[in-house]
């Protein structure tokens, strides 16, 4: 049995099954954006590509060859890729006083994301979450630096996180 990991988006290390004879091979069960080559001497076949979902897919090699047929089986583990998180407005690293409203910042989340999330923040400021943005804004209402993060975890609870400072 043959055991192929991989990352969603990043293409495999090609694996190549052969035959000692020249062979019709049939493959079933690549996930997508895996595919397959036979060599033109017909006596093997090999599995390349770049797998566009996540999971676990089990595959079957068949070589038929003068009327008889051998089989071997793998599977293919495609973990998730991590998610995409940006500051897409506003400035990470602010400097205000007490009381005085900071300048509105913004993450987005994207890709494989599925949540995204906001700690540290200081008093007075919040972060309001609408799908995959997190808008950060208010006046802080204690004196400290205060470093935050901003985290964006996808559905195999990997994570990107970016960080700032309110000062």
């Amino acid at each position: 049995s043959t055991t192929i990991s991989a990352t969603q988006g990043v293409a495999i290390t090609p694996i190549t099954f052969t035959s000692d004879v020249a062979a019709t091979f049939n493959v079933t069960g690549l996930p997508a954006g895996l595919s397959t080559t036979t060599a033109a001497d017909k006596k093997s076949v090999t599995i390349s590509g770049t797998p566009t979902g996540y999971g676990t897919s089990n595959f079957t090699v068949s070589a038929t060859a003068y009327g008889k047929t051998s089989s071997v089986s793998g599977s293919v583990t495609v973990a998730q890729k991590l998610p995409t998180l940006v500051l897409t407005s506003g400035s990470a690293n602010q400097t205000v006083n007490v009381n005085a409203a900071i300048s509105t910042i913004k993450y987005t989340a994207s890709g494989s994301a599925a949540s995204i999330k906001v700690d540290g923040l200081p008093n007075g400021v919040t972060a309001a979450i609408s799908g995959l943005v997190a808008t950060i804004s208010g006046k802080p209402s204690e004196v400290g630096t205060f470093n935050f993060s901003v985290t964006a975890t996808n559905n195999e609870s990997k994570t990107t996180v970016l960080s700032g400072k309110i000062v």
